[in-house]
């Protein structure tokens, strides 16, 4: 990626945290029924200062305007959805990618900079032979015609696996 994700990354749990504390906050109900988890997250959150959120708010500008350059230069981004080949269901997430540890949501670094950045994309099942993977391919603001376009003319031409006589 031409785009430096790192400042992100490290406030990306920052950003979930606060925004379940104001979501909390702002709903008695919910909060006085949410899993004990949640409620840590939330205190987490709530304890933010206006000066970390303000740097947050600066960080996914700053994406944004990146993203908008990318643009310029690429019609689209093509990518895995995780960063991990899939993995149990019984497991809620890998513990560790390429030998590197990562926490609950370490899988999801090619997704979150597109949410970040509202960016349209759209995620679909890429041909395997093996095991399947997810894609998703990302454009500019505005292209989500163009991208479903793209996408429903791959589906037609991609050749998929008989996953039945493979299970036999």
């Amino acid at each position: 990626m031409p785009l430096d994700l790192g400042p992100l990354n490290q406030v990306w749990t920052d950003i979930g945290a606060i925004g379940l504390a104001t979501y909390l906050a702002d709903a008695p109900e919910v909060r006085n029924s949410a899993n004990p988890k949640y409620l840590q997250i939330a205190r987490r959150g709530a304890a933010k200062t206006g000066t970390d959120l303000y740097r947050i708010l600066d960080l996914v500008f700053t994406l944004r305007n990146q993203s908008h350059q990318l643009f310029n230069e690429f019609d689209a981004v093509l990518m895995p959805t995780a960063a991990a080949n899939p993995w149990p269901a019984a497991k809620p997430f890998p513990k560790t990618i390429d030998g590197q540890s990562v926490g609950p949501r370490g899988h999801a670094v090619f997704t979150r900079w597109v949410n970040a950045a509202g960016l349209p994309a759209v995620a679909f099942p890429a041909p395997f032979e093996s095991i399947p993977i997810g894609m998703q391919l990302i454009g500019k603001m505005g292209s989500e015609q163009t991208l479903l376009a793209c996408v429903d003319a791959c589906a037609e031409a991609f050749v998929w696996p008989d996953i039945a006589t493979r299970q036999a």
